[in-house]
């Protein structure tokens, strides 16, 4: 015979996972206008974002522009709540190798790159990155031009989600035993009284 506290468990467990909100690409908290885009060093990078795709076009200048000089292009959020991100990502680069406009994501200032070194511009690269960002961090999808000159790369995220995350089984462990205790502790206020 299941218990009424074990029938609650059972029940807040299976809310607390159908509950979970699903973002469908960049929408809501998610959505563009809440992000933001920067360039350093006087770059000229560009982003353009719609809730399903986003493309990223590295610094580039000619001599005549300006000196060449080391540029981010960044395009940011501070995430409200734990949150599993998802995205497919596609690099191509016009400059002489990929080891000029490097492409990966940033969180919390912590560049990790995606993109591979020492290609050529005939070189195609892409995949799927999913990761947890905690709530209150500072996630980025940056783009690296060492010298900003010889051609630009143009990275495309598409294939996006944001998903609030889903607690770690220990934290259902958790609230099971306080339910149980407070089920107990009920219990035994019902027999005293």
């Amino acid at each position: 015979m299941i218990t009424r506290t074990a029938q609650a468990v059972s029940l807040l467990a299976l809310a607390a996972g159908l509950s979970t909100p699903a973002f469908a690409a960049l929408t809501g908290d998610y959505g563009t206008s809440h992000w933001t885009t920067t360039n350093t060093a006087g770059g000229n990078g560009t982003v353009v974002a719609t809730p399903d795709r986003v493309e990223m076009t590295s610094a580039d200048f000619s001599l005549v522009d300006a000196l060449p000089v080391e540029s981010w292009l960044s395009h940011a959020i501070t995430v409200t709540q734990d949150t599993q991100l998802s995205f497919d990502w596609h690099y191509r680069t016009d400059d002489m190798s990929s080891s000029f406009d490097v492409f990966g994501y940033t969180v919390n200032g912590v560049f990790t790159q995606l993109s591979q070194d020492g290609l050529s511009f005939l070189d195609l690269q892409g995949g799927h990155q999913s990761l947890r960002v905690s709530a209150g961090s500072t996630f980025a999808w940056s783009l690296r031009s060492q010298d900003s000159e010889g051609g630009a790369a143009v990275v495309t995220l598409d294939g996006l989600s944001a998903v609030a995350a889903v607690p770690e089984p220990s934290s259902y462990a958790l609230m099971a035993l306080g339910l149980g205790l407070l089920g107990w502790r009920g219990r035994r206020a019902r027999r005293g009284s």
